[in-house]
């Protein structure tokens, strides 16, 4: 039984030990500087970069869909000012119940 308690490896500091040995440095925090903050916008202009480019890939992709199936270009235009009347109610609403409340 003794024996057996030897052989295992525990991993069990003392705390004497960490009474003598030297406490370990606070880790150091980055401060954002001029460095942080130009990151930051560059990273802002790459993110509104792609959007442009991801808005504009989707047009492109949905002019192509809508000259290739006259199916789908009819049911947009049939669909266009139905969506555009649904819109405008939503936003007139709002406008009204601004002014009563």
């Amino acid at each position: 039984m003794a024996t057996a308690a030897r052989e295992l490896d525990f991993d069990w500091e003392d705390p004497a030990d960490s009474r003598t040995r030297a406490p370990r440095p606070a880790p150091r925090h980055r401060t954002p500087g001029r460095r942080g903050a130009s990151s930051r916008a560059r990273l802002i202009r790459r993110r509104r970069t792609d959007l442009r480019q991801d808005v504009a890939l989707a047009a492109v992709v949905a002019l192509v869909a809508l000259t290739v199936t006259a199916g789908l270009a009819v049911i947009v235009l049939i669909s266009l000012p139905v969506a555009a009347a649904l819109l405008g109610s939503i936003v007139l609403e709002r406008r009204f119940r601004r002014r009563r409340g």
